[in-house]
C-alpha cells in the first residue's frame, strides 16, 4: 500500500499518509482520474477531455480504501538561495 500512496501522490496537490496496516504485494487495476493539482487543465495529454473521469477519491473508494482529509504537521523545504557551483 505504500508504494501506491507514494505513487498516487505524484497526482494530487496534498501529501498523503498510508494508514491501511495492509502488507503484501497487491494487483490493482484502475481507471484514469481527475488531475487534482491546482490549476489543472481539463484536459488529459492527448488533448482528450477529462470532465467525465472520476476523481482519485472515488477511484480510491472502488478499491475499497477511503482517503480522508486531516490537518497534520509536514515537513517543508524552502530554497532561499541559489549559487552555481564553483569548478574544482
Amino acid at each position: 500500500m505504500s508504494d501506491l500512496v507514494n505513487f498516487v501522490q505524484g497526482w494530487t496537490d496534498l501529501p498523503l499518509f498510508e494508514e491501511t496496516g495492509l502488507t503484501g504485494l497487491y494487483h490493482i487495476e484502475t481507471e484514469p482520474w481527475l488531475p487534482m493539482e491546482l490549476g489543472s487543465s481539463r484536459t488529459n495529454v492527448d488533448g482528450a477531455d477529462v470532465a467525465n473521469l472520476p476523481t482519485l477519491f472515488t477511484v480510491f473508494e472502488r478499491l475499497g480504501l477511503k482517503m480522508v482529509s486531516q490537518k497534520r504537521n509536514v515537513d517543508r523545504y524552502v530554497i532561499d538561495h541559489v549559487e552555481k557551483p564553483t569548478e574544482n
